[in-house]
C-alpha cells in the first residue's frame, strides 16, 4: 500500500509474506523487505525528519509528516520514488505475489 498525497508519496505499508518459495528462499518477500528496509533507513540517514515507522513480523509501515521543508520534501520524494519504482520491478515480475495499492494520504493522521 502507498500513500499518496496529489504526486507524492507520503508513506508504505507491506504486510503478508509472498510466499513463493519455501521460508529463506522467498526471493519475492525478500526483494520487497529490503525496497522497505531501504526506504526506512534512508529516511533515517538522509534528512532530517521525524518520521513514523512500525515493524513486526511480516509488516512495515512507514509514514513521514505531510509538512515538510522544501529541501527535505524533495529528499523524501526522491528516496519514495525510488522505492516506488522498485516496488513497480517487483510487482512486474511477480504479480501473482505481489499487488500495489494507492490510498490517498488523508486515509492517515499526521
Amino acid at each position: 500500500m502507498l500513500y499518496r498525497e496529489d504526486t507524492e508519496i507520503m508513506g508504505f505499508e507491506i504486510s503478508g509474506h509472498a510466499e513463493s518459495d519455501e521460508y529463506g528462499r522467498d526471493i519475492v518477500c525478500a526483494s520487497v523487505s529490503v525496497l522497505a528496509q531501504t526506504a526506512v533507513n534512508a529516511l533515517g540517514e538522509l534528512t532530517g525528519i521525524d518520521f513514523e515507522y512500525e515493524v513486526a513480523e511480516g509488516y512495515l509501515r512507514c509514514l513521514v509528516p505531510k509538512k515538510l521543508p522544501s529541501d527535505e520534501k524533495q529528499k523524501v520524494a526522491t528516496i519514495m520514488k525510488t522505492i516506488y519504482v522498485g516496488y513497480e520491478s517487483v510487482a512486474e515480475s511477480y504479480p501473482d505475489y505481489v499487488n500495489i495499492r494507492v490510498r490517498r494520504c488523508d486515509d492517515y493522521d499526521d
